[in-house]
This record gives structure tokens, C-alpha cells and sequence, in this order.
């Protein structure tokens, strides 16, 4: 994604934005408007109301398809509601921030595995599956590594990423080895890898990820490339050049969406294709459908078929592999601070309630889809 994930507020204060974001006053205000739309007698053959199952999607995990959801500090070790949540309702987690550069190896050469060790403990403890995220990113690495000259940076880059990957090695489902490589404008991102190592930066970081010797699932991940454009076919030249060198083995689809305003079924399964015929498995790894703010009770119901889409995508393209959201409930959406005026992104609300969108969601991966 675009920005730091789960806790993207506190970095977007950081780096000065926070302009964009709420108040606690207007966090309340919302949080009333919320409960006032959300809907609770919509019409049956319009979207399925009813409650989710007492053991919410776990029942679902007999489907092919697996249910992920990003996980962080602090609400994985203190927020009470959001670990049942996430005990009972995903089988995979992906880690948001705490296996990130910037937060394993902040000076070069000194690892720091506490935190992303927790999540991963976690993990095992309750039967889960972890989704390892990321090394190669224009934001949130390490400062030191722009002080390196490009010689010094590829073997720094070698390094991390081997040190990483095996000290996981036992561990991990599968690696987003690079993310977000592609501009906006469909061309190579302009990013700091970039500049330092040119094009060949991408295939050096995924051969280091082989060189690792481990059985980690290898991933490439962008946001803005579940549909058909210039930046997908980007994207798609880049996991087919990959994929000819058999040093990749998946490509990621965040899907970072608007409400109304998701692919068709028809264009994300064509695209999910496209990827799947150069012999790789694919995922939809950081779901979240965002609604303008205050929300309607349509645009709640919009939400919901939203959700089913990208599932149903999914669950009928052969070697996808799942469906991961962006977090569990609003309040440890990364949206509210990035996107001013959106929010209401996940299937769980303010107060870790589920969701009409949750409803659509766990139906969904049942194969009973909301029209």
C-alpha cells in the first residue's frame, strides 16, 4: 500500500500531514453517523442480512480460498476484541508494519525480530498462517541505506533480505520480496531504488530471495493493477520477466478500492488470468473498500457487493489463493489518515462489531454471493 499501514496516523504526524486527518470530535461524530446508516432491515433480495455464524468465517476455511487480515502493535496484544476477531475469523495474518525494514533492521547489520517474532508466535499458537511483508519499498526502509553506493547497496539489500527470510524460514507461507514497484503512471516507480540501481534492483532483490535457500513462497505486490491499464501491464511484464527466470513465485493485488467503483467481476478475473497462465499463483493481499463520508445505507450495501466481487474473483480463478483485508476493524484502518473524508474501509466497525460488509464477506467465501 501507499502509505505505513495499520499505523500510517501516527506516521503521516510524522511527516506532516496531519492536516488530512480527523479529530477526536469528528471521530465521534462519524462514529454516530456510522451506527445511524448502518442497515439492519435492508431488503432480501438485495444483500443477505443475516448474523454471522457463532464460529464467524472458520466455517469458511474448508473453502479454497483462505481468509487473511493484517495484524499490529499494539491492538494484537491489548485490544481484547480485535485478537477474537482475528482468532476466529482469518487463517492468515500478514504482519502490517513489524517486518518492514525500518523496524527489523534499522542500522545495518543489527536485526531486530522482537516484534515480528510476537506476531509470528501468535500465529502458531493459534493455528495460523503467516504472510511475510516486506523488504524492497520506497518507504520505510532504513535511512543508512542512503548513504551506500550502489555496489554496497546491493550486497546491504542481499544481506537483509537472506537474513530475513531465513531466520523465517520455518515460518512463513510467503514473502512480498518488493511492493509497489510500479508508478502511478505506469511506468517504473521514480523511487529511491530506482534511482541508486536502475531497473535490475527488482531482479537482483528476488534472486537474493532465492539464494536464501528456503521454501517461501516468493511474491511481488502492487496496489492499482486489479483491472486492466497501463500499470498493470507494467506489472504483468514484470512478473513475466520473473517468472521466466523461475525466481518468482506470486503476484499480490492490494486492492485498495472506492466504493462503487471495483473492477468488474468479468476484468478481475481476466487480469487474475493474465497472471496465472505464466505458471504463478496469485492473491488479493490488502483489501479494504473505502466510503466517502458520512455514509449512506446504499453505499454500506454497495460496499457489501464490492466485497463479494473481489471473493468471487478470486474463488473462480484457479490458483488464487485468498483474500486478505487491511486490518480488522475502522479504527485500525490506515485510510482515515490518507485519504481525508473516506473511511468505513473493513468488515468490522468502530466498536469491533461485524459488518453488512463481513456478512457479504464470509457468505462469499461459502460461494453464496451477494448480487
Amino acid at each position: 500500500m501507499r502509505q505505513s499501514t495499520i499505523h500510517s496516523f501516527s506516521i503521516l504526524m510524522i511527516t506532516g500531514i496531519l492536516s488530512c486527518c480527523f479529530t477526536k470530535t469528528e471521530g465521534r461524530r462519524l462514529s454516530s453517523i456510522r451506527r445511524m446508516y448502518t442497515p439492519t432491515n435492508s431488503k432480501p433480495d438485495t444483500v443477505n442480512q443475516n448474523q454471522s455464524s457463532p464460529n464467524g468465517t472458520e466455517g469458511c476455511h474448508k473453502s479454497r480460498l483462505y481468509a487473511g487480515t493484517a495484524v499490529d502493535k499494539p491492538y494484537l496484544y491489548d485490544n481484547q476484541e480485535y485478537i477474537k476477531i482475528v482468532k476466529k475469523d482469518f487463517k492468515f495474518m500478514t504482519p502490517g508494519n513489524v517486518m518492514k525494514w525500518d523496524a527489523t533492521e534499522k542500522t545495518q547489520g543489527n536485526f531486530t525480530f522482537a516484534d515480528a517474532d510476537a506476531v509470528v508466535k501468535f500465529a502458531k499458537d493459534n493455528k495460523k498462517k503467516v504472510r511475510g511483508h516486506t523488504a524492497v519499498w520506497h518507504q520505510q526502509y532504513s535511512k543508512y541505506l542512503e548513504q551506500l553506493d550502489p555496489p554496497a547497496l546491493i550486497t546491504a539489500t542481499q544481506n537483509h533480505i537472506k537474513t530475513v527470510l531465513q531466520h523465517y524460514k520455518n515460518d512463513l507461507y510467503s514473502f512480498d520480496v518488493c511492493n509497489e514497484v510500479v508508478g502511478d503512471d505506469g511506468n517504473l516507480r521514480d523511487s529511491f531504488w530506482f534511482k541508486k540501481l536502475g531497473d535490475s534492483y527488482i531482479e537482483m532483490a528476488f534472486q537474493a530471495a532465492i539464494d536464501a535457500g528456503t521454501k517461501i513462497k516468493l511474491y511481488i505486490n502492487d496496489y492499482g493493477v486489479e483491472g486492466p491499464g497501463a500499470k498493470t501491464d507494467t506489472y504483468y511484464k514484470i512478473a513475466q520477466n520473473l517468472a521466466s527466470k523461475q525466481i518468482l513465485h506470486g503476484v499480490g493485488f492490494q486492492a485498495h478500492l472506492i466504493v462503487g467503483k471495483v473492477p468488474s467481476l468479468e476484468d478481475l478475473k481476466a487480469t487474475l488470468k493474465r497472471f496465472v497462465d505464466l505458471g504463478l499463483e496469485v492473491a488479493y493481499t490488502e483489501v479494504d473498500i473505502r466510503i466517502p463520508l458520512p455514509p449512506s445505507q446504499s453505499d454500506f450495501i454497495q460496499q457489501a457487493k464490492d466485497f463479494s466481487t473481489i471473493v468471487r474473483a478470486c474463488a473462480e480463478t484457479p490458483k488464487c489463493k485468498g483474500v486478505t483485508v487491511w486490518g480488522v476493524g475502522y479504527n485500525d484502518s490506515w485510510v482515515p489518515g490518507f485519504y481525508h473524508n473516506y473511511g468505513d474501509a473493513l468488515l468490522f466497525d468502530d466498536n469491533y462489531k461485524p459488518t453488512l460488509a463481513f456478512t457479504s464477506f464470509e457468505n462469499a467465501l461459502k460461494g453464496n454471493y451477494t448480487q
